[in-house]
């Protein structure tokens, strides 16, 4: 039943977004940090420029939170470049698929 499907969906994701929150929270990490994990449920795929925008922050305060998300195993980066990197939520992604 795809209502059911779309229920227990958004279960997983609110019992993952406040994982992720808990771990950043443990790690004493940045409100930018804590406020980009919100960020990652409605964009699983993000730049620092983009994240910059959205948070309304520096670009340093940007990429600081990505390097917390990233050390916290929320995302990870999609290629090895580093101009226009993008970072995943892998963790988004398999949730919601």
């Amino acid at each position: 039943d795809e209502s059911r499907d779309a229920a227990e969906r958004a279960k997983v994701l609110q019992d993952l977004q406040s994982e992720y929150r808990q771990r950043l929270t443990k790690m004493k990490a940045s409100m930018s940090a804590l406020r980009l994990v919100d960020l990652v449920f409605e964009s699983p795929i993000l730049t620092v420029p983009r994240i910059q925008q959205a948070l309304g922050v520096a670009y340093n305060s940007a990429k600081l939170a990505v390097g917390k998300l990233v050390d916290a195993e929320i995302l990870r980066a999609r290629d090895d470049e580093t101009y226009g990197r993008a970072y995943v939520a892998q963790g988004v992604l398999d949730a919601v698929q």
